[in-house]
């Protein structure tokens, strides 16, 4: 089965908000998310969480994934 993308490729400046991704008949069950990251600058970082809304109103006052921030680190090309 081929991955299904919720998102094009995106560069990303600064922090924000993504779309609101409806699930449709995925909701409820399990869901394998992957992040893709290209391109970084040296020393930056990245803080990523999903949140998650039943109504799609009320997202609550924490994400229930929440990934610690990471040190992106540049590794040279061989």
């Amino acid at each position: 089965m081929l991955p299904d993308f919720l998102l094009t490729e995106t560069t990303v400046r600064e922090a924000g908000t993504g779309p609101e991704v409806p699930l449709g008949e995925q909701q409820g069950g399990t869901l394998v998310l992957t992040l893709g990251i290209t391109r970084i600058i040296e020393q930056e970082s990245i803080d990523l969480s999903i949140w998650g809304s039943t109504d799609g109103s009320d997202w609550g006052n924490q994400a229930p994934v929440r990934f610690p921030a990471e040190i992106l680190l540049r590794h040279p090309t061989r």
